[in-house]
């Protein structure tokens, strides 16, 4: 559930974001892609206790949308940068011709720029769904039920419960959580190589 919803929260914010940022112009355009880009270099623990502080205050501890939104947060910056570079190499005529059809910016947007995106739609969900899957600290803080904790607290909790020479739930626990994104790379790792590719040809 966090997974999916964090990669569903994350494909759909930052491609409504990289659109404008590269296909209009604005005053302060070129300000919110540096400002957006510069939070790259933010560490995560940085941010970590205003963040508790923001979902404390909006009473979403121990709930879904305080998974999901946050770790949405930690993706959005990188896939700002990803889809604009790849919507910069998008031809100006395509969105001429919608226009002369009468579409409007919205319809430009959900019905050629999002079909012509996939391959980087694509990779950005897996990246998005991998960062989602394997975080440990922000659900260790953040969550307080047992049964909400995704598979890395899960694992910390097996330690706790068997003995340190009780290795054998620990590694099945870890080779079930390994399971899903293995197969996510088998099935999607040409999305993966032809999406970063195809975004990195102007830039």
């Amino acid at each position: 559930i966090v997974s999916v919803g964090t990669t569903a929260v994350a494909v759909l914010t930052s491609a409504m974001v990289a659109y404008p940022l590269a296909r209009m112009r604005f005053p302060g355009c070129n300000l919110v892609f540096t400002v957006i880009v510069a939070s790259l270099m933010i560490p995560n623990a940085v941010v970590l206790v205003p963040q508790y502080v923001l979902t404390q205050q909006l009473g979403w501890l121990s709930t879904y949308q305080g998974m999901i939104v946050p770790e949405a947060a930690v993706t959005f910056p990188f896939g700002v940068f990803l889809l604009r570079q790849f919507f910069l190499t998008m031809p100006g005529d395509v969105e001429d011709a919608a226009r002369i059809d009468g579409a409007n910016a919205w319809q430009i947007f959900t019905r050629i720029a999002l079909p012509l995106s996939q391959p980087v739609l694509a990779a950005l969900a897996i990246f998005a769904f991998r960062s989602a899957w394997n975080d440990f600290l922000w659900p260790l803080i953040a969550v307080n039920k047992t049964d909400m904790f995704p598979l890395p607290v899960a694992l910390a909790l097996l330690r706790g419960t068997y003995s340190s020479d009780s290795y054998g739930p620990i590694m099945a626990g870890a080779a079930l959580s390994a399971l899903p994104l293995l197969v996510v790379f088998l099935v999607a790792n040409r999305r993966i190589v032809e999406g970063v590719r195809v975004s990195g040809l102007k830039g």
